[in-house]
């Protein structure tokens, strides 16, 4: 499977906090990875830092594993 994490956290850092839900809602509906690949993802020294991380990692807290 194709690593897409962190392409929702690219797009994370250029719109708005209901669009990156309804993005990663749709990935986890669509199984293109689970919470835990994704927040295995963001502690990654490459996207750590990246202005999007942040924000997906507050939104993918709040979702079930």
């Amino acid at each position: 499977m194709q690593d897409r994490a962190p392409h929702v956290i690219d797009l994370a850092a250029d719109v708005g906090r209901d669009e990156v839900e309804r993005l990663l809602d749709d990935c986890l509906r669509r199984r293109l990875f689970t919470v835990g690949e994704a927040s295995e993802r963001l502690g990654r020294p490459d996207l750590a830092a990246h202005p999007g991380a942040e924000l997906v990692g507050r939104i993918l807290s709040s979702r079930p594993a």
